[in-house]
Formats: structure tokens, sequence, C-alpha cells
């Protein structure tokens, strides 16, 4: 099969890496490592050495062994302005990656996690994320970078390994490897600023920056630095969305059977779902009362169970649905970043840089909710059990009661999430003669977090303070544990119909678990690079060098969260812990040879290889060349008169290909509208000529996937290799290739197109119907009320004249479909999209009708169709009647 795209250039190299490591301490052995790296510039321009991330050594010109995308930060923020982090979540690769509206609960941090291809979570990291080629401390315990505190402004570009690049820099970045690198040179100053809204009014950001960078000393001391401020006010709770406040869910299905099909699936996706065991006030969910709520001042009702009842679930009745946490969680980020570098010699550079970075998020989350196993018992001496369920537990017989409770009317627990992130490191690059470069650094670093959370249930308290009595020494309600201990604070809680707790009761069972955490890391690299010798294809590159890190965390947490004594939210302590890693590594490159542009297409022609001798002096001038070509031209243009089937492959070949004379371009069928774009590559017409393009491909030897068929680069190699193709097809088939070019180049709204639809007779009936995008399109009140006296008559468009544009619409579309009662309309076309075209009014206006008038015009002067059929010569005529 004939491609039709030239290769571009292909090359080969070999990368043989080695990595020796020695682990201390507990959990982890990961092993990876941040080392610059270079890729060449354009092939006109002079290489320089620039770092990237696909492997450790150092080469002009060389492509990594490893994929390596390279985005700059004005690409990404041209789309995305928000953040970098926002910009790459974009990207297909990073579509799993974990940003602030992935976190809705408190105990989790407010990051922005990158993550290659959906293989790494926030416990066990697979993406490693390098600054400037050097490693950085994670934002919590599980290795996770926050990219958010890296200084936005200041990163030049994002070079991203999207293979696996283990062998290069360990277990972390089996996913791939995301370096975020430094515009090292930056002078001048920049600024940044601004904000957006969702069109819902919500999820507000504003967004400023400032750097700003000089060279003092002779351009001997480089100093920049920068400070942005980012604030998210995030989305609301997800109960403010239309589309979640119709409580749509999969629910058990109660009639599910393992053994018999006819109950159903397990599972039923419905709306309207609630929950079964709990109401604002109180419902009691077992025994004989069950079904008995409390409303308002202790009144009682019955409680309405709806339908696919389970323990937990129903669709409908009086259940309540709990409002989910936030969208999107709300964000305060404020970083500071510095960066100073000296050259000591020209062969020596020192540097330090540190960067500052406070995240804060106020989280709302969860109403309190007792239901099932977590239900309060309640006894029958209760001092606010209403006095009618109380005489009903004593006809029965009942000791407690079980009622499920959502304190929508307690108020929504929120939590407060604060880190701080300190980070410095310092290092030098040293020249050492010829290419040899020995560079190293020191990186320190550590995360704090503080989280806690605000008006939290503490279960023991609120089960205590539930169970209220009259104290028999002074008749007032007390809790029935302050009968046997009067200190221990408890008290009373009505849970008995909304509105009915104190706000003393509340301060008692309301509590705020909190948790502390620290992560810190310590990484050092020593690591020389250079070429020790050459070969024919090129220099081999060789790194070697040595790798230390340690990494330690700790989090301390409140007592009652510790023995998960709170309704929700419990924090984790974790004691001290830490481990070092201890590697030496060794990666060599050795060019197998490449291959240039040139050679390539010298390939795919199969012409002879490129010997590199100098060619030898041309046997004829320049102008003997011209003198040469022009009579071949002259006799074969001349011969191919003869040749009409011949002379029809050319031209059909020069169509697809092009020339150096003209080119066909395809008709784009562009359009802004969204509807129109869809309602056009979904019609019949557009699906037909795409099959049928795609049998055309096939003949031609090029792809099936290919868009269009015309619309070549005017090479004259893939010119001669579709004549020659053409020349091999019967007539028909050269038909059907020809039908397909001059389709795509047939410009739409044209002349011709009015021309060809009338002389064939295309009957837009069989090829279109009518559909939302054009309803949305007739804005015109008079040419409406024209449809629908063509669709529905006089006398119904006459009533209806008052009538707004969407009733209108409505009627066209109930005749073409037959609904609602009205007669079906079959075969119904709009005047304008008939052939020959017509308006609705005499305003014009109509670009079909205008072209359909320059087709009669023509057609009025067209020649006698009497004259001559052919331009033979008047011997070859003769000739031919013989």
């Amino acid at each position: 099969m004939m491609g039709n795209r030239l290769c571009r250039a292909l090359g080969a190299s070999t990368a043989i890496g080695m990595v020796c490591a020695a682990t201390a301490a507990s959990a982890q052995s990961a092993v990876e490592y941040p080392q610059d790296a270079s890729v060449g510039q354009d092939e006109q321009a002079q290489a320089e050495d620039i770092i990237v991330t696909g492997s450790r050594v150092v080469t002009n010109g060389n492509q990594s062994a490893n994929p390596v995308t390279v985005l700059s930060t004005d690409e990404l923020l041209r789309n995305t302005p928000t953040t970098i982090a926002d910009a790459l979540s974009q990207a297909p690769q990073f579509r799993g990656s974990l940003r602030p509206s992935s976190f809705v609960s408190p105990q989790s941090p407010v990051n922005a996690f990158v993550n290659l291809r959906g293989l790494s979570d926030p416990g066990t990291p697979r993406t490693l994320v390098l600054f400037d080629g050097r490693r950085v401390t994670p934002a919590i315990a599980g290795g996770q970078v926050d990219v958010n505190m890296l200084p936005n402004l200041l990163v030049k570009r994002v070079d991203i390994v999207t293979g696996g690049a283990s062998a290069a820099y360990g277990s972390d970045a089996v996913a791939g490897v995301v370096n975020y690198i430094l515009d090292r040179d930056f002078v001048g100053l920049k600024a940044s600023a601004n904000a957006g809204v969702s069109q819902r009014g919500d999820n507000g950001t504003q967004k400023i920056g400032l750097a700003a960078g000089g060279k003092f000393l002779d351009d001997r001391l480089h100093v920049m630095g920068s400070l942005e401020y980012f604030n998210s006010s995030g989305v609301g709770n997800t109960s403010d969305r239309a589309w979640l406040q119709k409580h749509c869910q999969a629910i058990q299905n109660p009639t599910y059977s393992a053994t018999n099909s006819a109950g159903g699936p397990n599972f039923l996706f419905r709306c309207g779902v609630t929950g079964t065991d709990f109401a604002r006030g109180g419902v009691i969910t077992s025994g004989p009362l069950q079904g008995t709520q409390f409303l308002p001042g202790g009144a009682t009702a019955p409680y309405r169970y709806g339908t696919l009842r389970t323990a937990s679930t129903m669709v409908g009745g009086d259940g309540e649905w709990l409002p989910r946490g936030n969208v999107v969680a709300p964000l305060k980020t404020i970083s500071g970043f510095g960066h100073i570098d000296y050259d000591v010699t020209d062969n020596i550079r020192l540097f330090v840089e540190g960067t500052y970075t406070r995240n804060e998020s106020d989280l709302p989350f969860i109403y309190p909710q007792f239901s099932g196993g977590s239900a309060f018992a309640i006894r029958a001496d209760n001092a606010f059990l209403p006095n009618s369920v109380r005489g009903q537990m004593a006809t029965l017989g009942l000791a407690t009661i079980s009622v499920g409770r959502v304190g929508l009317d307690w108020g929504q627990s929120v939590g407060h999430t604060t880190q701080d992130y300190y980070r410095g490191a310092a290092g030098f690059d040293a020249k050492l003669g010829g290419d040899w470069v020995l560079s190293g650094y020191f990186d320190w670093g550590r995360a704090l977090i503080d989280q806690n959370t605000t008006q939290m249930v503490n279960v023991a308290n609120a089960r205590l303070a539930a169970d209220a009595v009259v104290n028999p020494a002074n008749g007032q309600i007390a809790c029935r544990s302050t009968l046997t201990n009067p200190a221990n604070g408890c008290v009373p809680l009505n849970i008995f119909g909304e509105g009915s707790a104190s706000q003393a009761a509340l301060d008692y069972i309301f509590g705020e678990p909190f948790t502390h955490r620290k992560t810190e890391q310590s990484a050092a690299e020593l690591a020389v690079r250079g070429s020790p010798f050459a070969t024919w294809a090129g220099d081999v590159q060789l790194a070697a060098g040595f790798d230390w890190r340690e990494i330690s965390a700790s989090a301390v947490a409140d007592s009652i969260s510790t023995s998960g004594g709170w309704l929700a939210g419990n924090q984790v302590a974790q004691p001290y812990g830490k481990y070092n890693v201890k590697e030496v590594f060794g990666e060599v490159t050795i060019h197998e040879g490449y291959v240039t542009r040139k050679e390539a297409r010298r390939i795919e022609k199969g012409e002879a290889p490129d010997t590199g001798q100098k060619p030898a002096r041309p046997e004829v001038t320049a102008t003997m060349q011209t003198y040469i070509d022009l009579h071949r031209h002259a006799a074969v243009r001349a011969a191919l008169t003869g040749h009409p089937k011949v002379a029809l492959r050319l031209l059909v070949a020069h169509a697809i290909v092009g020339s150096h004379l003209f080119r066909v371009t395809p008709e784009p069928q562009s359009t802004r509208n969204d509807g129109v774009r869809e309602s056009v590559e979904t019609c019949r017409g557009e699906a037909e000529f795409d099959e049928r393009r795609r049998a055309v491909l096939g003949l031609l030897g090029f792809s099936a996937e290919e868009a269009t068929v015309t619309g070549g680069n005017c090479d004259g190699y893939r010119l001669a290799g579709v004549f020659l193709r053409l020349l091999d097809l019967p007539d028909r088939a050269v038909m059907d290739v020809i039908a397909i070019v001059i389709g795509e180049a047939l410009a739409a709204g044209g002349a011709a197109v009015e021309a060809v639809g009338s002389h064939i007779g295309v009957d837009m009936a069989q090829w279109w119907q009518a559909d939302a995008a054009f309803f949305e399109l007739i804005r015109d009140k008079e040419v409406l009320g024209r449809i629908v006296a063509e669709v529905a008559g006089e006398a119904v468009a006459s009533a209806n004249a008052g009538e707004k544009s969407k009733t209108l619409k409505e009627i066209v579309a109930d005749h073409l479909a037959g609904a609602n009662g009205r007669a079906k309309v079959e075969n119904w076309v709009p005047k304008w999209m008939a052939f020959p075209p017509a308006g609705y009014t005499a305003r014009g206006g109509v670009g079909t009708v205008k072209a359909a008038a320059l087709v009669a015009a023509a057609r009025a002067t067209e020649p006698d169709p009497t004259a001559p059929a052919s331009a033979l010569l008047p011997e070859e005529a003769e000739k031919l009647a013989a």
C-alpha cells in the first residue's frame, strides 16, 4: 500500500543504565533520581544543553531514549489560565490527576497531584515529579508532590516522560516523570492577573502573580523571585445543582434474587431516592411502632414509606436526601519563591533557592446522621419522649425504641485545612574540561498540615445527652449519667422534632477533631557527565553518580479520634518514622546512527543510497535542460490529445496530489455553530459520502482513515504513484474517484451546487429531515407563519398567527412527526432547501435563491446544442468517420 505521508526523521540510540541502591529503615525502598539531560533544538538552529527528563546523560541534538513531551507554560496557561496543574489535567494522559476539586473530605489534603494514566494514588505514587531536574519534598507522607507549590510564573516549560522511566529514575517513575523546568535566565519584570466565575455564579477564581529577575556584578550574579496568590471560592453543596436535586443514584433492588431472574437486577438506577431509616425530627425505625415520625413541638405523624424500600433507601416517601459535599473545594494559596546563582569562575556556578507556600481551605462536610446501627436507643422514661408514644410503649410492653435522626437543624460540620510548605536547595555545576561536568545539590523541605473539623458530633456525649430523664431530687430534666456522676457536664438533648435541641446541648455533643502532620525530606546528589570517547555515529555519553535521600513523617491527633469516637472525620495518628535510600547510578548512551530527513525520503522513494561523494559535473547545462524539457513537454502535450482516457487520469491525479500550477482544496464545511456542525456530521448525505470516500481511498491504496482524498502537497513522487495507480483502474472505478474528488472540491453555497442538484434532480426529502438545529435557527416570525401554512394549512396558520414562535415551531414539528393528534406530513422540505429553491417572502436575502438565479441565467445563454461535440482537427474527424 502506498502511503500518503512522508516519514520524517528516523533515529536510533541505545541507553544502558545501572542503579545500585541500599535502603535503610522502615517501609519503602523507592528509587528515583532527578537528573539533567538535553535535547537538540531545530535542525537549523545551534543545539544547546537543556534539561530533559528522559535520560541522565547530556548530548546535544540527541533525542531521549524515552518518549518526552515538552509543553511550554505559555501554551498551557493560554488554554487554562488558572494554574499549570489545572492546565495539565486537561491533557488525556493526566485525566487521573487529583486537583482540589477531587477532595471533598476534611481528612483529605487540598492539593494538586499529577498522575500519568491513572496509575498512582495518594498512598502509592508512581509518577515522579521533579523541579528543574531535582527531587522535591512531598506534601504528604504518601510521597505525592503538590505541584501547586511550584512557582508558576518562573516555570519555563514542563517535560513529560509518558513512558515508564523506572529504569532511569526508580520505582516511583513506573508511570513516568513530570519535570517542571525553571526559567534560569529570566531577567525583567513579569506580572499576571486574571479572574473568572462559572456560569452559575460560583467557583470564582482570582489569580495575581509578580516575578522579577536581574543580573549584577558583570552578569555573574543572577537573582530572581516570584510572589503568587490564588483564590478559588469553589462550588458549594452539590444539592445546589439541578442535576442532583433529582436525587438519582443506583440503589439495591429489594426483589433481587440470585436464584430467580424474575426479581430483576441486583441494582437499579432511580431518581427520587431518599433515606429509609432517618428523618429530620426523628423516626422510629423498628418494632411495632416503626414508621412513627416526630414533628416540631413533640407531635407525631405516620412516616410515609416510598417504593423499592430497603433497610437504607427507597424511592419517594417522607425520607430525606442529605446534601452532599462540595463539588469543588475552596482553596486559597500564597506562594513565594527565590533563586540566586553566582558564577564564581567561568567554570563554576553556585546556586541557592527557597520556596514557601501556604494553602488554606474550609470545606463543608456532613450533617449529623444517626441511622441503622448508630440510631438512638430511647427508653420509655425519656423525659422528652411525647406522652402519646410513651403510652403506646407501655401498652405494648416496650422498654426501648430505636430512633433514626438527621440533624439538619443542628448545623453542618466544616473542615479547616492549613498547609505550610518550606523548601530550600543549594548546589553547584563545575566544568571539568572538555564536555565533562560535575554537579551536585542538597535539597531540604518540610510540609506541615493542620486540620480540624468544627461541629463534629462526639458519639459518646450524644448518647449520654439523648438519654434524658427527670431528676427525682429536683424534678428537673437531666442526663441519666448525671444522676450517678454529677460532675460529668452532660447537658440533656431533646432529639424529638426539628428545633427541639437547646444550644447548650448542641455545644455539649459537638467537638473538634484535629490532626497535625509533618513530612520532611532531605536529598543530595553528586553526579558527573561527559563523553569518554566517540564512535563513527557520534560521542558516547556517560552519566554516573551517587544519590542519597531521607524521608520522615509523623502525625498526631486528638484522643477521641484515635479511639474512633467522632461520628465521622476521625483522624489517624502516626508515630514518627523515617527511611533513607543510598544509591549509585550509571548510564551510557551509544548512538547506533541516524537517518536524516533527506535519507528518509530517499528510502521511501527507493532511490540509490547516498555515498557521500561529491556529485559529478552535470553533462548538460541548465539552459540545455530547459530546452529538452520544453520540447518533450510540447510533444507529450500534443500526443495526449489523442488519448483522452490517459489525460483524464492525469487530471484526477493532479486534483488529488496537486501541481505547481494549481491545487484542489477540499471544502472545509466549517461553521462556528455547534448545532449546525452536529446536524451536518450526522446527516445521511455526509455518512454516505464518507462511506464512498473510504472505498475510493482503498482503490488508491491510501488509508481509509484519511480525512480527504484531495489536498496533496504537490509532491512529484506521489503524483506519479497516483497516476500509475489510476492507469490500472477501469473506467468505472476512475469515475468513482472523480465523483469523490469533485464532491470534496464542491464549494458549499455556490452556483455549482445549484447546477448539479437541479441537473441530477436531487430530492432533498430523501437526504434531510427537520431536526432540532433547524428549528433552533428559524427566528423570523413571518417566515414561521408561512411554514405553518405550508405544513398545516392556511386555516391553522391564521388561527395561530398571534402565538409565540415556540408554539409555531411545535405545530410544524407535530405535523412532521404525526404527534399530538396532528396529521403527519411526509417528505416536507423547506423551500430554501429544495431544487430549485424559493423564498417565503419578497424580502430576499436567501443565498440559495441567488445561486439558482445565476444557474438560470447561464442556462438561458448556453451554447447551441447542435454545435460539434468534439475539438478534433478536420483530418482527424474524417479519419474517425471512415
